[in-house]
């Protein structure tokens, strides 16, 4: 294939950093354990919701009003939650994992890792709104739905200890914004 073996570099197989690779590991149990506590609410809570979705159709049949606004901020709260559930943990483990290579970048600003990084916030801060429009809806389920929230709480602490200047990577598209543009704030009530 025109590959000259003598022409090959001795390249030094670099061994990875075990405290980025301990931190990696907690952060990943850490993500991977909301992950999972979301699929077990829904999995524990499915009967609950069929009911819901029963009465909701009684309602409906029987002629009553039905606030269709809130039921579909339900149902996109619930999409938010599962869209973000396991990608949460994916953009933190490329985030941490990254942070070997920072000393790649011009500006550790731009970094991978720091991009990584400001996207499981924003993911982890959507989640929590999402856990928020649930928790109105399902005045029941608060106790369980608190315990999620926590998680998240203490995911997003640990991001912003790990990378303090998350918030200031700039997503090229996403960050910048034309002057007349206008943004409408998600606002369920």
């Amino acid at each position: 294939m025109g590959i000259d073996p003598d022409e090959i570099t001795d390249q030094s197989d670099e061994k990875p950093d075990p405290t980025i690779q301990a931190l990696e590991r907690d952060m990943r149990d850490k993500s991977m354990q909301y992950a999972n506590a979301v699929n077990d609410f829904f999995e524990r809570n499915a009967g609950y919701f069929e009911v819901k979705s029963e009465q909701l159709e009684e309602q409906i049949e029987d002629g009553r009003p039905v606030d269709v606004e809130r039921w579909q901020f339900f149902q996109d709260a619930v999409d938010v939650i599962r869209w973000y559930q396991y990608f949460i943990s994916a953009k933190v483990h490329r985030a941490i994992g990254g942070m070997e290579h920072l000393e790649e970048f011009d500006d550790p600003l731009q970094s991978d890792s720091n991009g990584s990084a400001k996207i499981a916030n924003i993911a982890i801060e959507r989640s929590l709104g999402a856990w928020e429009v649930i928790g109105r809806q399902l005045i029941e389920k608060k106790e369980e739905i608190w315990v999620l929230q926590q998680q998240l709480q203490h995911l997003r602490a640990e991001l912003d200890r790990i990378f303090p200047k998350l918030k200031n990577f700039h997503r090229p598209g996403f960050d910048d914004e034309p002057d007349n543009t206008m943004r409408l704030e998600f606002n369920p009530n």
